[in-house]
């Protein structure tokens, strides 16, 4: 089974394996969380935005001690599955197209936009956003 894969296949559970991840260090003129879904906004791929999930090219690094890495800290992207080829020390990235508008910069206005786009034609306006960014329905 590959990385970013999932099964329900219960027999696999337990197994072993170690991967070779890809990562670049970068930045961004947001601030970031790890884990966060990045994508490179420059040709030379060292700076990075924060972007829709099906979107990302990459990752803020999970692993970080700091919650939070503000404007201008540089940090490791863990490149999604796929988007290196011949993986060595020195490998190619292949960009991915984003399929979704880009996010806005502010939180609140990033949980709007998804409460926006996953509203139901007969809940229109079932949404609540909460003042953290959050969003129930």
């Amino acid at each position: 089974m590959k990385i970013g894969e999932v099964t329900e296949d219960i027999n696999l559970v337990g197994t072993r394996d170690a991967f070779h991840v890809p990562a670049i260090l970068a930045w961004s003129e947001d601030d970031v969380t790890p884990g966060a879904s990045v994508r490179f906004v420059d040709a030379q791929l060292t700076k990075v935005e924060r972007c829709h999930p099906n979107d990302k090219e990459g990752i803020v690094d999970p692993f970080t001690s700091r919650y939070g890495l503000y404007s201008g800290t540089v940090f490791w992207v863990l490149l999604v599955p796929g988007c290196a080829d011949n993986l060595r020390h020195v490998f190619n990235v292949k960009r991915i197209e984003p399929k979704h508008k880009p996010r806005p910069k502010d939180d609140y206005e990033y949980a709007e936009q998804l409460a926006k786009e996953n509203d139901e034609p007969q809940c229109a306006g079932c949404y609540t956003i909460h003042p953290d960014g959050t969003w129930t329905r």
